[in-house]
């Protein structure tokens, strides 16, 4: 979440993702210090790996590569753009890793591709669009959602996943903020109505695999995450950043593996 005043403070704007929002809703101590300290929360070699992943998908929705070995091509390269000093290796190993994107474009290219319909609006497409606003202390508050969605269709919208294993249809329904992020971005341009469909596509790391999972959203939705995110505009407003967040360490994610300021927070007392 990040604040912007305008030159009177009389009008502030803050603008949240839905990787952020979905953090701070499993522990908001977390969020908070996503927002103090950005530069702690540095990619790891999964996080990386998906990110080459939608590379080589790009290229070839783009055109700039009209088939397998030049996916391949684009998806190594931007990993290599990310191989730095300052990627984190939580779980494989560089010689383990690198055979595992010929699997990923094979399985995208297979089983998530051919499902792929209507007319492209948006490859990449970046976008900000206003959840709500409320009044607080004489401030006039702005709360925008931003992002980006991986493919906007005439007919479909769609996001690209690595992950261990299957995704769970019923948990995703039930559970997932990006779909009812990204739909509400749609709605906003135009490009959809609720209800709608959102559209994962996801490669199983490791194996020629891919699973689509659709996961419907409507405006229930909406106003569940504008009623979230507002609230924590509120909590950041009221309390600030500089005292700690409620905090949540019953989750398996609360780890030095997947929480990169764990070391600060759970990892600082007696486990």
């Amino acid at each position: 979440m990040k604040l912007i005043w305008n030159d009177d403070h009389t009008v502030a704007s803050m603008y949240v993702r839905q990787s952020w929002l979905k953090d701070a809703t499993m522990c908001p101590e977390k969020g908070r210090r996503a927002i103090i300290s950005p530069d702690w929360n540095t990619p790891n070699e999964l996080t990386a790996f998906g990110t080459a992943v939608h590379a080589a998908a790009e290229a070839k929705l783009l055109g700039s590569a009209t088939n397998r070995a030049q996916m391949l091509d684009a998806a190594l390269e931007a990993f290599r753009e990310l191989d730095t000093d300052t990627l984190r290796w939580v779980k494989y190993q560089r010689h383990e890793l690198l055979p595992l994107f010929d699997l990923a474009v094979d399985a995208w290219l297979t089983d998530v591709y051919p499902s792929v319909d209507g007319d492209i609006l948006g490859v990449e497409h970046n976008f900000t669009y206003e959840i709500g606003r409320f009044e607080h202390n004489g401030v006039t508050v702005i709360l925008y959602g931003t992002g980006t969605i991986d493919l906007v269709t005439s007919t479909q919208l769609w996001d690209w996943k690595t992950s261990t294993r299957r995704y769970k249809p019923a948990e995703k329904q039930k559970q997932d903020i990006q779909s009812t992020m990204y739909g509400g971005a749609a709605v906003a341009a135009g490009w959809a109505e609720w209800p709608l469909t959102f559209n994962f596509g996801v490669m199983i790391r490791g194996k020629n695999e891919g699973q689509i999972v659709p996961v419907d959203r409507d405006a229930s939705h909406f106003e569940w995450l504008r009623r979230t995110s507002m609230a924590f505009a509120r909590q950041y407003l009221n309390n600030t950043t500089d005292v700690e967040w409620p905090m949540n360490d019953t989750h398996y994610l609360c780890s030095d593996t997947w929480c990169p300021f764990w070391s600060v927070c759970r990892g600082c007392h007696a486990q």
